[in-house]
């Protein structure tokens, strides 16, 4: 058992000095960067940036059509954060700013944090779904006024983000790694850069969202964010050589 860890190891350390970056660069074309802030760092890293292409992320067939079928609700006066319970994720700076706030919010996912977060932050309108299925993802999406992405680690392209705007659901988002290139989308989208500024944003939030085009938003990242589309750019990039 030791030894096979050891050799593990050992040959992924081989196959990391072996595929240096010089071999990478010199040997590829194109490399596919899901957001300008990760072609940034590539960059400053030394990859030559005549070979750095960014094409966004995209969802799935199946969760569009899900999407663009399902009803959309009325729309609560409540928020989400969806996605991992963990240090990274900043989402305890969320619940700070939430317990002093009298809007709903829902807690969905799972984590190292999920225990003691629980535990910590029992007021009546902090409500904990768990994990949550994709089906039960994209109705919760749909259902909020908006979703907050709080996270304190670069992010390079957050799916979150996307599956939120694509429910026609605006994003409030910190304002690090590939977040603001997302937001850009739309105008009731909205970044902030300190922990302190949230209570004032979420409630923020709430007076300006009640007056957006959601459709309009739906229809905009539906688009920009399609497989097809994904699709189409990676042809270009591919005939360019």
């Amino acid at each position: 058992m030791h030894e096979e860890q050891f050799s593990g190891k050992h040959i992924g350390l081989g196959e990391a000095m072996n595929w240096n970056k010089n071999k990478l660069s010199l040997w590829t074309n194109s490399f596919i960067c899901p957001s300008q802030f990760m072609a940034e760092k590539m960059q400053q890293g030394g990859y030559p940036a005549t070979k750095l292409q960014v094409i966004s992320n995209f969802i799935g067939e199946e969760q569009v059509q899900y999407i663009i079928n399902t009803p959309n609700p009325i729309r609560e006066e409540a928020y989400a954060y969806i996605g991992r319970l963990s240090q990274e994720k900043g989402v305890e700076s969320l619940l700070k700013a939430a317990s002093r706030l009298p809007y709903k919010l829902y807690i969905a996912g799972s984590g190292p944090l999920e225990a003691e977060l629980k535990k910590k932050y029992t007021a009546n309108n902090i409500i904990f779904l768990g994990h949550l299925g994709t089906k039960d993802t994209i109705e919760l999406f749909k259902k909020v006024s908006f979703t907050v992405i709080p996270s304190i680690s670069y992010e390079n392209n957050p799916l979150g983000v996307i599956e939120s705007m694509c429910c026609g659901t605006p994003v409030l988002g910190r304002n690090i790694g590939g977040i603001p290139e997302l937001l850009e989308i739309s105008s009731f989208n909205c970044l902030f850069t300190q922990d302190k500024e949230l209570p004032s944003l979420i409630t923020k939030m709430f007076n300006t969202v009640v007056s957006a085009d959601r459709n309009e938003l739906s229809t905009a990242a539906l688009q920009r964010f399609s497989s097809e589309h994904y699709y189409q750019k990676w042809l270009e990039i591919v005939r360019q050589g």
